[in-house]
């Protein structure tokens, strides 16, 4: 691998790939997520400048590696696979296009240790279909760059959509990406010449109801770390002047502090004013975790009736921006459903699988402890301060009370220190 970077360095003067040949030189590990996606960009932007020579020899020393279910890691070697799939179907090598899609698929359908065939499918292709297209293309996020005249920002967005494209399209295994495959073509191809300097960007007029994604400095996060192991300083830190252009994000953390305070009723009304700017971050399951805690906090408080009416206003809303996203009306929608059925059903509903379920094996208090203290809720954004996604299961819910979310809440300030 080392031998190939340097060769791939020597011949190339593009700054994207010199910059990522550097960092994978200087450490790449397989059992690192973040060192893996950086290994994914550098195939592509091979890719994009139009060295696949390069993409299957890098690609090429990715195969047979076993697979363990990381999917921090996985996910990027498969996207990187994918990758051969779509470069061997353009060439006419569909048979060699299968075989690679083959063994995507393969590890795809491993199952988990208690979990059947069946019930993985299923739990799966459910997965599958709601996945949206235009969401999971970062169409919106790209659109809201431009029309801000953040070129960086557009790009960098592009690059992400490209490998869903690609990653996610070349399975075939996500309905409405199958449905869009004639767009998904066309885009695959523009975005890498935007990408390559070989096609300008298309202008759009500035347009008040995007919300842009916003980056966060690195103060801010450093700031948001201080909260895990230092809260009064990290609160202090956070509520600084210089920081009130990120006051959403500033509102997100206090919020999830509140919740595992047993302070429903502020948590709340925090979570109720960021609903119209979930878009600022970068990763959909902010929004997800804290509309369903925001459900979890009115079973507690009784107050399911007024947030669904919240929920509709919200969806109203959503319905009146100049780009509507179902995916965002389909999880409102959700939680209407799950305060509408109520808590005594809701929770006394079969359990189904779900991925958090399956990582948290023991579901006793000091099972729940052990998980939150082991930080593998925190992967996506850094104001995520704690364990949001336990709202995400209702079936926790008999479970989460206030002398419970303290405690969980203490196990990971106690191991985090």
């Amino acid at each position: 691998m080392q031998e190939l970077l340097e060769q791939i360095t020597e011949r190339h003067t593009e700054k994207q790939i010199v910059s990522l040949c550097k960092k994978c030189l200087k450490k790449l590990s397989f059992k690192s997520g973040a060192d893996v996606s950086n290994l994914t960009d550098l195939v592509f932007w091979l890719f994009i400048f139009g060295d696949n020579e390069a993409v299957f020899q890098l690609a090429g020393l990715t195969h047979g590696m076993p697979f363990d279910h990381n999917f921090s890691v996985w996910d990027s070697l498969h996207i990187i696979w994918a990758l051969e799939v779509y470069l061997l179907r353009k060439s006419g090598d569909v048979k060699g296009a299968d075989v690679r899609r083959c063994a995507i698929l393969a590890n795809l359908r491993l199952t988990m240790e208690d979990e059947t065939q069946e019930e993985h499918d299923r739990r799966e292709a459910k997965q599958y279909k709601r996945i949206d297209y235009k969401e999971w293309t970062y169409q919106l996020k790209i659109e809201g760059a431009v029309a801000s005249g953040n070129k960086a920002s557009a790009n960098a967005w592009r690059l992400s959509a490209l490998e869903r494209m690609i990653g996610w399209g070349e399975t075939g295994l996500y309905p409405d990406f199958v449905a869009h495959d004639e767009q998904r073509e066309q885009e695959i191809v523009q975005y890498a010449n935007i990408l390559a300097g070989r096609e300008e960007s298309p202008v759009l007029e500035p347009d008040n109801t995007r919300v842009v994604t916003k980056r966060l400095p690195k103060k801010f996060r450093d700031a948001c770390d201080l909260v895990i192991t230092d809260r009064e300083s990290g609160v202090a830190a956070l509520s600084a002047p210089a920081f009130e252009s990120f006051a959403h994000q500033r509102d997100a953390v206090f919020a999830e502090l509140a919740y595992f305070d047993g302070d429903l009723g502020k948590a709340l009304e925090l979570d109720k004013t960021l609903c119209p700017y979930w878009g600022e971050w970068h990763y959909s399951n902010i929004r997800t975790e804290h509309c369903a805690a925001m459900t979890f906090a009115a079973f507690r408080l009784g107050k399911e009736a007024g947030l669904i009416e919240f929920f509709k206003e919200q969806i109203a809303f959503e319905q009146s921006r100049t780009q509507v996203s179902q995916v965002v009306i389909r999880g409102y929608e959700i939680q209407i459903e799950r305060l509408t059925t109520g808590y005594k059903e809701l929770v006394a509903m079969p359990r189904q699988g779900s991925l958090l379920s399956m990582r948290i094996k023991d579901r006793s208090l000091e099972g729940l402890k052990a998980y939150s203290a082991s930080g593998l809720w925190r992967p996506a954004s850094r104001t995520q301060v704690r364990p949001m996604e336990l709202f995400s299961d209702v079936w926790l819910y008999p479970a989460l009370n206030d002398r419970a979310l303290q405690e969980i809440a203490s196990a990971i300030v106690w191991v985090w220190k």
